[in-house]
């Protein structure tokens, strides 16, 4: 199985506590299609995220940031060159084992 999520490192910029190891749960307002939206999720570490998955019998065999598509630069150069240091999503590979 193939996911991805929140990059533990994007959301800690969130975070209230200012503990990168609590679990909180977020409240934003995202405006990425024009209509803002309230969001909310949990910002997990990366060692929770690594738990909950390995806890379950699953093994994770890859791991990887991305790459922000060079079509960002374009459409906002500011924008690229945040995501081009700052990872936002994490994606890994899992099969049971």
């Amino acid at each position: 199985m193939v996911f991805s999520t929140h990059h533990p490192f994007a959301d800690f910029e969130c975070s209230l506590s200012g503990n990168y190891f609590d679990r909180e749960l977020i409240h934003e307002e995202w405006d990425t299609v024009g209509t803002p939206v309230e969001v909310q999720f949990y910002r997990r570490s990366l060692t929770e995220l690594s738990n909950a998955i390995t806890s379950t019998g699953l093994v994770i065999t890859d791991i990887t940031e991305g790459q922000v598509d060079e079509k960002v630069k374009e459409i906002s150069p500011e924008r690229y060159d945040y995501l081009s240091k700052n990872p936002n999503f994490i994606f890994m590979r899992v099969q049971k084992r």
